[in-house]
């Protein structure tokens, strides 16, 4: 079948026009009255051998169509539960199935079309059904994707309904489908033994009820019996109809057939429209669906285009857009458009609208917003011709429709709002500039000529609650459309959150670069045309790169001397020189991992995974390593002024080894709970991954991270204050007891004055960690993804510790810049007597 040319639907229907223009057989046969009616509910045609023959419908049988087919007849509904998905469009199976062995005995497939109900008839494996079996009816509903680089067909759930009166020849069995936003996932723990060439699914309806949904080639109760699949390429093999031995295809938007063979070439959808077969097996129709920018049953009629510029200058993420149609006999029709703004830096915005209007309203969306911000974008005194199709709007401030309450007129005083009403004119008159405003229940406006107010009715607590399912998360609001058949919607967020679901949120203890400037970073645009805080960041990042890669290679070469190794420290700074080297390192990979991530540079999901996981586990920990070192050496510095010549240099380096390693692997266990619950996330609708991990349904792990945090922040910074006065009080307290010509308070003075360095240090090192800190904890998130700054610059100024060791350890002591001077000189001598010899 597969080297056979098969003729297209035009074709056929043209072969089929010209067969019925030359054959009159029929036409002759229509005047024998006996002829007529021989077939009763059939079709009289013309056989070849039996000349006349009755072709009869699935609902009757017989030579002459005289008997009634025991049969299931079905009436179907179908609905969205979400529109969430506007790139796809759905096939429903319905399938007759024998429940003992799962045998299809017959099957139909549907379109699916929002609130149309279709009937259809199902038909058993033989006339007269026994009546010890058990007979079932499973609905399958797969997905197909109108355009996208994804599986072009997914299955996405299964109904389920039992047949309880055999006895009966004909039942009628009315259903009513919602196709849920999510495809249903295998069960774990199932009663059936599917084998390796199935899945155990429960039923969307029906979660007690399991089946096997088997791999295209096996069919069967348990997939064990393997079958021919005989569908074209790209079609999905769903099983095998029992009357017939044929596979049961699933086929793509561009074929037709029952085994989608078939082309379906459907030339009559205009400007870009995807045609969409109405019926399954039967080419009966086909359906046109358009893109934004047209409508009607061909996609031949455009829609009015409004561009809107200086949508930058408000700060939302999205938008409402109210058409209002004035009509003195049936009052103002108002239907309302939503736009999403993906891009913080956009600065037009393109609305498509079908029907006439005479006024629009732009409404600024939020979630716990107290006063609604309109502006009047549009204002016809007539329906506006079709023939202006693109309507150009700026979006100036003197459009702004301010409430009645903002406005300084002494009319808000009047309680009662029709005594109110009377006075509204004076505030046009006094507000010459003013174009529109509102109370409670009307919208106002303002005439260009008389500066008179002409006011309707304007419902201003509108819901739009998206049929009562609301599928945003964290008390997002849904909005969508259309309320009984929508094909679009949206989610407006709350402050803390973002995502096409307000999935992701900024809340947490653990500042992430993502939430930072994730949204900064636009797809598929070049490095030099990317805003000015991505640029910023590049800059930055090279330079603390640069810089912190040389200081710490110095700290290197200094602590990398055995004659630093006499004591505990030495070991201890040449493990945070490492660690810091590593610090610096993987934060720079962080930075420019995201940004080709975001720039859809790098597209392998699962090098993606990997380094999501990796580089954000190291930064968890490896910063907090570094401090601990820090503590540890000056740990060690009290502890040497304290006992004094009983200090034991041997075993202080023996300790530091083994200190070095708990330090290490402390901080490693306190950080593997981000590593297992850190995961990436697709976000599909606007074509971005994000790196996110989350604790919110994991109240003992939320308290543990802050715990730790706040354990890895004070610890360190109450170690380096503690050590440090301890050194000073101790020296202080020997050179009292030596010296007893200076009092206390004087050698406690010179002891500060000597040792200040040692209180600077962990000052330093603490002023620089608590931005961070403090946008973790105090700031509860993100209040706008358009102001990341302070955000920004916190995140930042935290990497800076790791670049300090050489300024910090190595400059203020007179013993470690010796030791740097006179390896360098060993180094200059070195590389001159390299040269010499050559």
């Amino acid at each position: 079948v597969e080297n056979q040319k098969v003729p297209s639907v035009k074709e056929l229907s043209s072969v089929e026009k010209e067969y019925s223009d030359n054959d009159t057989s029929v036409e002759e046969y229509i005047d024998d009255p006996h002829l007529l009616w021989s077939c009763n509910h059939g079709i009289l045609v013309y056989h070849s051998i039996e000349k006349e023959k009755c072709l009869c419908p699935a609902q009757y049988y017989g030579v002459h169509c005289e008997y009634q087919s025991q049969r299931l007849s079905i009436t179907m509904r179908t609905r969205k539960q979400s529109a969430l998905e506007n790139q796809l469009t759905f096939k429903l199976h319905i399938y007759l199935i024998d429940y003992n062995d799962q045998k299809i005995l017959s099957y139909e497939q549907i379109p699916y079309l929002c609130f149309v109900e279709q009937s259809f008839t199902l038909l058993y494996d033989r006339q007269s059904k026994p009546l010890n079996k058990t007979y079932v009816v499973r609905i399958d509903i797969f997905s197909l994707k109108i355009s996208t680089k994804q599986k072009p067909i997914e299955y996405r759930t299964s109904y389920y309904y039992s047949i309880n009166y055999l006895f009966l020849p004909i039942q009628h069995l009315t259903i009513d489908i919602m196709i849920p936003e999510n495809n249903s996932q295998p069960q774990l723990s199932c009663s059936l033994q599917c084998g390796k060439y199935g899945d155990c699914y429960a039923y969307f309806n029906q979660a007690t009820e399991f089946y096997c949904r088997c791999h295209p080639g096996w069919t069967g109760k348990t997939c064990e019996e393997q079958y021919k699949c005989q569908c074209s390429q790209g079609s999905l093999c769903v099983g095998v109809n029992h009357r017939t031995n044929q596979s049961i295809c699933i086929c793509q938007l561009d074929r037709t057939g029952p085994l989608c063979y078939i082309d379906q070439t459907c030339d009559f959808c205009e400007n870009g429209g995807t045609c969409i077969q109405l019926y399954g097996r039967a080419n009966t129709g086909f359906r046109c669906l358009c893109t934004d920018e047209y409508f009607g049953d061909t996609c031949n009629t455009p829609k009015y285009q409004i561009i809107l510029n200086g949508i930058d200058q408000i700060q939302a993420s999205s938008v409402l857009l109210h058409f209002i149609k004035v009509d003195k006999y049936d009052g103002n029709e108002r239907q309302t458009v939503f736009k999403k703004i993906n891009n913080l830096y956009q600065t037009m915005l393109k609305i498509y609208y079908a029907d006439d209007y005479h006024l629009v309203y732009l409404e600024i969306t939020s979630v716990h917003q107290t006063r609604r911000e309109y502006y009047l974008i549009i204002l016809h005194n007539k329906t506006i011709d079709r023939a202006t199709i693109v309507k150009t709007v700026f979006l100036p401030i003197e459009q702004y429709c301010p409430s009645i309450y903002d406005i300084k007129q002494n009319v808000t005083s009047i309680d009662d709002r029709f005594k109110r009403l009377k006075y509204y004119h004076q505030i046009c008159q006094k507000n010459l500039k003013l174009k529109c405003f509102y109370d409670e229940k009307q919208m106002c406006l303002c005439t260009a000529e008389s500066h008179l107010t002409d006011c309707f009715n304007y419902n201003h607590n509108q819901t739009y609650n998206c049929n009562d399912y609301n599928y945003c998360l964290n008390q997002g609001q849904c909005f969508q459309d259309k309320l009984a058949c929508p094909r679009e919607s949206l989610c407006v967020c709350d402050n803390c959150y973002f995502g096409s679901r307000c999935q992701f949120t900024t809340i947490g203890y653990a500042l992430s670069l993502d939430s930072i400037i994730g949204y900064h970073i636009q797809p598929y645009v070049p490095v030099n045309r990317q805003p000015s805080s991505i640029k910023l960041g590049i800059a930055l990042t090279v330079i603390m790169f640069i810089i912190g890669i040389m200081l710490n290679i110095l700290s290197a070469i200094t602590f990398n001397q055995k004659s630093t190794h006499c004591f505990g420290c030495g070991y201890y700074l040449l493990a945070a020189t490492i660690t810091s080297l590593m610090t610096i390192t993987v934060f720079t990979a962080k930075y420019w991992f995201l940004l080709m991530m975001q720039m859809k540079l790098i597209t392998n999901y699962k090098f993606l995974n990997v380094n999501c996981r990796l580089i954000e586990f190291l930064l968890k920990f490896l910063p907090p390593t570094v401090d601990c070192l820090y503590a540890c050496v000056a740990i060690e510095r009290s502890v040497n002024v304290t006992l004094g010549t009983s200090f034991k240099k041997s075993k202080s380096t023996h300790a530091a080894k083994f200190v070095i390693i708990i330090v290490i692997l402390f901080n490693i266990l306190s950080a593997i709970h981000d590593l297992t619950h850190r995961r990436l996330i697709e976000d599909t609708e606007e074509e971005r991954q994000w790196c996110i991990v989350t604790y919110q349904h994991l109240k003992w792990l939320q308290w543990l991270n802050s715990s730790l945090n706040i354990i890895q922040f004070v610890a360190p910074f109450l170690i380096n204050i503690i050590s440090a006065l301890v050194i000073i009080t101790t020296a202080t307290r020997r050179r009292t007891t030596s010296q007893s010509r200076m009092t206390y308070c004087e050698h406690l003075n010179d002891q500060f004055h000597q040792n200040k360095h040692l209180l600077i240090s962990p000052l330093i090192l603490t002023l620089l960690a608590v931005p961070r800190l403090i946008i973790s904890f105090f700031s509860g998130c993100m209040k706008s993804q358009r102001q990341p700054w302070l955000f920004f610059a916190g995140y930042f100024i935290s990497f800076i510790p790791p670049m300090t060791t050489f300024l910090i350890f190595v400059v203020p002591s007179k013993s470690y810049t010796k030791e740097f001077k006179q390896t360098m000189k060993r180094y200059d001598k070195l590389v001159k007597r390299h040269f010499t010899l050559q």
